[in-house]
């Protein structure tokens, strides 16, 4: 019960603080309160309130299936040449766009310590690092953090159809996901 009633006080205790905020700034402007005055903040647990015994810490992540369920969101980064793992993480985040860079980092302080060097060109230019990323991870600002990272991204705009004709290029994209499509869908895309 113990482990119930600390997350449930520090909860009352943000009640607490956000309706004292709304008191002082609600006497600053001069408006009257709107309508029946709030109960008492109660700090007891929830009735229906739940916590886990393996892993306290460890929350349910809203599923697409319309339910709640125990889980995490894994990530991982292989090294295509070696086939082995560089880098992972298990998060409670719903999507991957916050964790692209911290991988990107990850493998790279994984692949430094383990003395596999980065790709180079025949004149000893490091060539960008292909990435292969799910839909999750469709952020520009995801891309962007890659891309300073001296990676490559490729990732998936939107779901093909097996046999279907590729759509036609647009002469100047006009959103984010446009040229990453393109590039996903040239031949040299194909590949990755």
């Amino acid at each position: 019960m113990r482990r119930l009633e600390a997350p449930a006080t520090h909860e009352a205790e943000a009640e607490r603080q956000r309706r004292a905020e709304a008191e002082t700034k609600r006497q600053r402007t001069g408006q009257p309160r709107r309508g029946k005055a709030p109960k008492e903040v109660d700090e007891r647990p929830a009735d229906k309130a739940q916590m886990r015994f393996t892993d306290p810490e460890w929350h349910s992540m809203q599923r697409t299936n319309k339910g709640w369920d125990d889980c995490g969101h894994a990530q991982a980064s292989v090294d295509g040449a070696c086939q082995i793992i560089l880098a992972c993480d298990v998060t409670e985040a719903p999507n991957d766009k916050q964790q692209a860079a911290p991988m990107a980092e990850a493998t790279l302080a994984t692949g430094e310590q383990a003395g596999i060097d980065r790709p180079t060109d025949d004149t000893g230019t490091l060539q960008p690092i292909p990435a292969t990323l799910d839909s999750g991870s469709d952020s520009e600002a995801a891309a962007q953090a890659l891309k300073a990272l001296g990676f490559d991204p490729s990732r998936a705009t939107g779901r093909t159809r097996h046999q279907a004709e590729p759509a036609e290029r647009p002469e100047s994209p006009s959103t984010a996901k446009e040229p990453m499509a393109a590039k996903v869908q040239s031949p040299a895309g194909r590949v990755v």
